[in-house]
């Protein structure tokens, strides 16, 4: 293991002793936190409905002036009037995730389309819905209008949709134009929307479309996707690696364990579990500790008055006899669990380190060396 490397890991412990979190609850924290945020923000709380202009197709396209020709539609001379004939279909659609149900309508206000610039010439129908019970039950009402009709008031689930074609009659040089009215409870507004001009919209303005708040939000939403992705690619990998060198430190331990005919006990069960569940490098940092006592008995000062002044390590220095002693944090976790097994203790001002676990040590990380 490289030093960079080692300072890292370090680095990491030292950060999660510190604040006490770990990396899997930081992750979480993230998923949770854009799931709140796209639930309480981008999620639709409200129904939405509009109405999509498929299609707008002139019957009549006609760019020549043909002699003596005429179209008769009931008894008028549409050609000579500079009038034409134009077939509009208009998809209702409900694009939130809310269902409309049939009291969310107005009564005195029904649902339904206005023409202006140009006169319904024949009823309107249904040509096609989400479902069978949409084509059943939308009824079209004109009430003797040619500029308006009404819809009943059908139940529309989310995402589903009905599509009615409407002939028109207008001046050639006027464009139908179509409005929605009635009132919907929760409903605002009713957007009407051209596809023919949503397809002309280039990339850049579909992706500069809407606020600020929006893109910001978006942002964050994208940040946190990224983070789960490179997660998902790159902690596999790591818990894989890490077991095939578990598994490799327990090949080596067994060997150990049956060439010397190495019985159980205590001393010899925590040396090797220590170096299963860590490394190498852990056992060199306890040889490390074992041949400068100097520092091994002043880290111990440490961990004792600690322990018995129940102070949490939270901050680069404690105070000792009025003095101020400096934390390692990366060396903490590998003489508290020495002390906690008795392998190292401190009595009368002296350090006491178990001679079996010591010797021991010695001999499996001159075998680890050697393989």
């Amino acid at each position: 293991m490289t030093s960079e490397k080692k300072k890292l890991e370090k680095g990491l412990l030292r950060i999660e002793k510190k604040y006490a979190w770990s990396f899997l609850g930081f992750l979480l924290a993230l998923i949770f936190g854009g799931i709140t945020i796209y639930s309480s923000f981008l999620v639709d709380k409200s129904p939405d409905l509009n109405f999509i202009i498929l299609s707008n197709v002139k019957v009549l396209d006609i760019n020549a002036n043909v002699r003596e020709l005429d179209i008769i539609y009931k008894n008028e001379n549409i050609i000579k009037q500079d009038k034409n004939l134009s077939i509009l279909t208009v998809k209702i659609e409900n694009t939130s995730d809310l269902d409309i149900l049939s009291n969310y309508y107005d009564p005195h206000n029904p649902l339904g389309i206005e023409v202006e610039n140009a006169t319904i010439v024949e009823k309107p129908e249904i040509i096609d819905a989400s479902t069978n019970y949409l084509k059943q039950n939308v009824e079209i009402n004109q009430n003797d209008s040619l500029n308006f009709m009404t819809f009943s008031n059908v139940i529309i689930d989310k995402r589903q949709y009905f599509s009615v074609k409407i002939l028109l009659l207008h001046k050639s040089n006027e464009k139908p134009i179509i409005k929605p009215i009635g009132k919907i409870a929760g409903i605002e507004n009713i957007d009407v929307i051209n596809l023919a001009d949503v397809i002309k919209i280039s990339f850049w303005n579909r992706l500069l479309q809407g606020s600020v708040g929006i893109h910001l939000l978006r942002f964050l939403i994208y940040i946190i996707l990224l983070i789960i992705v490179l997660v998902l690619i790159f902690l596999p990998q790591s818990l894989i690696g890490e077991a095939i060198r578990t598994r490799k430190r327990k090949k080596l331990v067994l060997k150990y364990r049956e060439g010397k005919k190495l019985e159980s006990s205590e001393e010899t069960d925590f040396l090797f579990d220590s170096y299963i569940s860590k490394s190498k490098t852990y056992l060199t940092e306890v040889q490390r500790y074992f041949r400068n006592k100097e520092e091994l008995k002043e880290e111990l000062e440490l961990i004792i008055n600690k322990n018995e002044k129940d102070l949490p390590f939270t901050r680069d220095f404690v105070h000792i006899d009025g003095r101020p002693r400096p934390v390692y944090y990366e060396t903490e976790g590998v003489l508290e669990a020495l002390f906690e097994k008795k392998i190292v203790q401190f009595a009368n001002g002296e350090v006491i380190i178990n001679e079996k676990f010591e010797n021991e040590l010695n001999e499996f990380v001159s075998f680890l060396k050697l393989i």
